[in-house]
């Protein structure tokens, strides 16, 4: 067990190391949706709706708009339970060893833990996924098995659009692990709970489905073209993935032959192996692969490659020693990440909160203007009396589009230049894209430190965090 101990100590400092400038668009989303008030109409968010929904109940919950470390901490904690759902009796299951090396390599692995690094929207369908699984694989009824699981693998779609690829695989395994799924009884079950589990989905696309198509689909053709996908870097990717998961697959193979020679039964067999390739297609469907997408098939590679209970000694033995040379070579190399994030012995996670505690001093409680903030990066101002311009719920994701043709296609009001001078803020925040090697990210930071010098502003220094230097500017005359 304190190899356990020790994974899951890793795997939290590994979790709030780093900043993922994702955060700084659900950070923000749920307090632009509670003042403008229809999503997708009126807040252009470019996700599905669950995510946001939970985030919006947290600030319900909380009493104020400024969630990011609560919400961090849910995403690891999420990712933590969807690993350790799996790991059930082990006097019944196998030996305690194989189930402590299997939550370990999940905890160290870059593609599972990579859900962790910001808030939930990745964290919260492998969780959905992981119960799934958990469900097809308990005994009981078929009719409510099938329900659950498949109304739980909708929640990840209604979480993360593209988990919708899962539900055909989750439908076919279940088909293969049990055959009274064929009857037409079960076969409504699964049906219903799908149905179900997208009621997040429905309720928008009933309520305005033009919107959720722009903000969920069509959005991100445009990300696509205005955003190069080198081949050369997909693949780079696909073989690092390849290489680090070499060790599962071998295992996996192992087990199943074993599992075969043992049972002469096939169809649980198949019906792992097509779960895990739907996971690699959907990894594969948004052509820019990061390691977040690649995360469900790494969970899954690693749950499907322990040794069966009844496996022979000599299986079980290499499973033990072949993941132990993984672990450490994946324990090694995320102490070396995490030791690089960490800033002076701190975190990033705890970087923001400063940040953020710096920038509310400054302006203070006798600041006398609107407080209306404009930024690519909102998430170092979260109050509740400050005001934010719609665009930031995507932000910065149609900021970063910055001038481009492809940014004309959703209309004028997202360039950049021609938002903050419509939103006339009081108070900017700058410096976290300035330099970037992405043209369109860099142009953002510019525009808003350009506006401020235009304005006049007065420009202060709020903190530092990856190596830049974020600043604030606020009109001089709005403090005594």
């Amino acid at each position: 067990m304190a190899l356990l101990s020790a994974s899951i100590l890793l795997f939290f400092l590994f979790g709030v190391a780093t900043l993922n400038y994702n955060d700084f668009m659900y950070s923000i989303a749920p307090a632009i949706w509670a003042r403008h008030v229809a999503l997708y109409t009126d807040v252009p968010f470019v996700q599905a709706p669950l995510s946001i929904l939970l985030l919006f109940a947290l600030t319900k919950l909380t009493g104020g708009v400024n969630i990011f470390l609560l919400a961090r901490v849910l995403s690891i904690l999420m990712v933590l339970t969807a690993v350790l759902l799996p790991v059930r009796s082990t006097t019944k299951n196998g030996s305690l060893t194989t189930w402590v090396l299997y939550a370990a390599l999940c905890l160290t692995n870059p593609f599972v833990n990579a859900a962790s690094q910001e808030i939930g929207n990745y964290a919260l369908p492998l969780l959905c996924l992981s119960v799934s699984v958990v469900i097809i694989e308990m005994r009981g009824s078929v009719t409510w098995r099938g329900f659950f699981a498949c109304a739980t693998i909708a929640l990840a779609a209604s979480a993360k659009l593209y988990f919708v690829i899962l539900f055909p695989g989750i439908l076919i395994m279940f088909f293969l692990y049990d055959k009274n799924v064929m009857s037409p009884t079960a076969i409504a079950a699964c049906l219903a709970g799908f149905l179900v589990g997208c009621i997040p989905i429905w309720y928008f696309v009933l309520s305005d489905y033009q919107s959720f198509l722009k903000w969920n689909v069509y959005v991100y053709t445009l990300f696509l073209k205005a955003r190069a996908v080198e081949p050369a870097t997909v693949l780079a990717k696909i073989g690092f993935f390849a290489f680090v998961m070499f060790i599962p697959v071998v295992c996996m193979i192992t087990a199943e032959r074993e599992e075969y020679r043992r049972t002469g039964n096939a169809d649980k067999i198949m019906g792992r192996q097509v779960l895990i390739a739907f996971a690699c297609l959907m990894a594969l469907s948004p052509v820019v692969v990061f390691n977040q997408y690649l995360g469900p098939a790494a969970f899954l590679l690693f749950l499907f490659s322990m040794p069966a209970p009844f496996s022979s000694r000599s299986i079980r033995d290499r499973y033990i020693f072949l993941s132990a040379v993984l672990l450490v070579f994946q324990s090694i190399t995320t102490i070396r990440l995490t030791y690089n994030f960490f800033q002076n012995g701190e975190p990033d996670v705890l970087r923001v909160l400063r940040i953020q505690a710096h920038a509310s001093e400054i302006i203070g409680s006798q600041y006398k203007c609107e407080r209306k903030l404009y930024s690519a990066e909102p998430l170092f101002m979260l109050e509740n009396n400050v005001k934010y311009p719609r665009e930031l719920a995507s932000g910065p994701f149609l900021l970063f589009l910055g001038r481009s043709a492809e940014l004309s296609k959703l209309g004028n009001e997202f360039e950049v230049t021609t938002s903050i001078t419509r939103w006339n803020p009081d108070i900017v925040i700058w410096g976290y894209f300035l330099g970037s090697e992405s043209p369109g990210q860099d142009e953002v930071d510019r525009a808003v430190w350009n506006y401020a010098i235009s304005r006049e502003f007065k420009i202060q220094s709020i903190g530092s965090i990856d190596g830049k230097t974020i600043y604030l500017a606020y009109k001089a005359n709005c403090k005594s």
